[in-house]
């Protein structure tokens, strides 16, 4: 695609410029509509893109027009050496390919490597290393400046650079506003899973399937959608229209492109927009979409049945002030920054049973007669990846948008629900479910989802049960129809069954995985 402003240097642009192209590699995104940002000169000549506009050529030509752009972002390019540093914490050097963040050093080719690397160093630094307060705003400036050699010349960093800004960057973080979305670090992740798809040649319609899903394409996929989604609604809810109009088409655009792809064109998954994509449907047909019939689901009736117990344990865990967050700190999970304000969502985990201790027994403790009605169900206890816990979301909170893991689907039971505040769930195509108290809901997490509470006052309660997808226990559920589990397309029930194949066996092989344990002093943001 032809820069539109050739033969200006340096230019500052004014407005909303071109994101990307679903058809092309990727182009610059700027970080707001209404932004100034220099770029390097322009010529005649053909340009790749890195943050501002490289000229193909000699490598100190390219280092020179990084420069101008990496200056607004304080990064120092050594033309000469074709070295990059930022506070000493980050070095590479151009002409060896050789890259180095920190202690870790990153590949120039394997980007799920670079994901692991960059992934297990944000979350150390968060968890561990004191640094949330003192150093992050540094670390967010390593993320970024490494974003432009993530959609330039290394594209191999673009996924990892990309979770790293999903993960920890998501919200504006304001001490004591509102849970809002970070539009400028988004849009850099957007811009950085464009890339990967590129770089894993996902737009490719030769890539054989296979290396279509090696390479992570339908997560990939799943991302830009997600995010395209969420900054449209937040343009468009400023009164932004036209840059909402722009993401949301270039969303469309790539939607459009993915779906004429080898495995979209297999058929069988009924997606008619992005919001309709989920992780499961690639695995069982899109039979009841996001939000599944209770009658098709006893678990529904049976936590309605006993809805008095349950929420009799959750009574004299309350009974006791501070009880529920002592409870919920020896259980945490690492998630990254999952909510704002931090703190507003909390949960006590009594089960998961991907783990060594499947039932937290110090735990079940405080809840016995809840631990002991699931124990008997066989949706959670022949479930590897089952899991049970009591979930808390206060007010203000924001659960961000993110996707649940394939091979399950999501109970709800409303334990205690202030039902007159706005306090709401999307779920794909669903927008705006909210729970009752002493009612089920069942969903499919692998939809993009997420939860608010935009009340002032009252915190929800729910029974936040994870269960095997019925299709995986289908002698549990004689009526559920053939054609819920059952794809028509002889390949797309090979893929199913591939897919399903490869991943138990990667199921087996995470629970050998040491897992991480977090400090008691670490951060409450999760």
């Amino acid at each position: 695609v032809a820069p539109p402003f050739e033969g200006m240097h340096p230019l500052a642009l004014r407005g909303h410029a071109p994101l990307l192209s679903p058809l092309s590699p990727p182009l610059l995104l700027w970080p707001e509509p209404g932004i100034e940002r220099p770029i390097a000169t322009m010529t005649r000549q053909g340009w790749r893109w890195i943050g501002g506009c490289v000229a193909r050529g000699r490598r100190r030509q390219a280092a020179l027009a990084a420069a101008t752009v990496a200056a607004a972002a304080g990064v120092a390019f050594a033309a000469d050496a074709g070295a990059v540093s930022l506070d000493g914490g980050l070095a590479a050097a151009a002409g060896a390919g050789a890259l180095r963040w920190g202690d870790v050093e990153l590949s120039p080719t394997d980007e799920f490597k670079n994901q692991e690397q960059i992934q297990q160093m944000l979350f150390h630094r968060f968890y561990f290393s004191g640094e949330v307060d003192t150093q992050w705003d540094r670390i967010e400036q390593d993320l970024r400046t490494l974003k432009w050699l993530g959609i330039g010349d290394v594209p191999a960093l673009a996924i990892g650079i990309a979770n790293g800004l999903y993960h920890f960057f998501f919200f504006t973080q304001d001490p004591g506003g509102a849970a809002e979305m970070r539009t400028d670090t988004m849009l850099e992740a957007l811009q950085l899973f464009n890339s990967s798809l590129w770089y894993a040649q996902c737009f490719n319609p030769a890539t054989e399937i296979r290396e279509f899903l090696i390479g992570l394409c339908t997560t990939k996929f799943a991302f830009v959608h997600l995010l395209a989604g969420e900054l449209g609604a937040v343009y468009a809810a400023s009164h932004a229209t036209a840059a909402a109009g722009e993401v949301l088409a270039i969303s469309n655009s790539i939607f459009q492109a993915m779906q004429r792809l080898p495995y979209y064109a297999l058929g069988g998954l009924g997606w008619t927009t992005p919001q309709h994509m989920a992780f499961n449907h690639e695995l069982y047909p899109n039979f009841y979409g996001p939000v599944w019939p209770n009658e098709q689901v006893p678990l529904a009736a049976f936590l309605e049945a006993h809805f008095a117990t349950f929420r009799a344990d959750l009574d004299s865990i309350l009974a006791h002030e501070g009880l529920f967050d002592h409870l919920q700190e020896l259980e945490r999970n690492a998630e990254g920054l999952s909510v704002w304000p931090p703190g507003t969502r909390k949960h006590i985990e009594l089960a998961d049973l991907r783990e060594d201790e499947p039932w937290k027994e110090q735990l079940c403790h405080f809840a016995a007669s809840t631990c002991a009605l699931l124990r008997g169900r066989p949706e959670v206890a022949e479930c590897p990846r089952a899991a049970v816990m009591v979930a808390r979301l206060g007010p203000g909170a924001w659960l961000k948008p993110h996707f649940g893991n394939s091979r399950r689907l999501v109970a709800h039971l409303g334990l205690a629900v202030p039902e007159e505040q706005p306090i709401t769930m999307n779920v794909g195509p669903a927008r705006g479910i909210r729970w009752k108290q002493g009612k089920a809901l069942i969903f499919d997490d692998t939809h993009a989802h997420d939860a608010r509470h935009a009340g002032q006052e009252g915190e929800r309660y729910i029974l936040h049960m994870m269960f095997c997808h019925p299709c995986e226990q289908r002698h549990l559920y004689p009526h559920l129809p053939a054609e819920a589990c059952d794809f028509k397309q002889e390949i797309r029930v090979e893929v199913s069954r591939a897919l399903r194949s490869e991943m138990d066996a990667r199921e087996a092989e995470a629970r050998k995985v040491v897992r991480m344990t977090i400090p008691r002093n670490a951060p409450q943001d999760v």
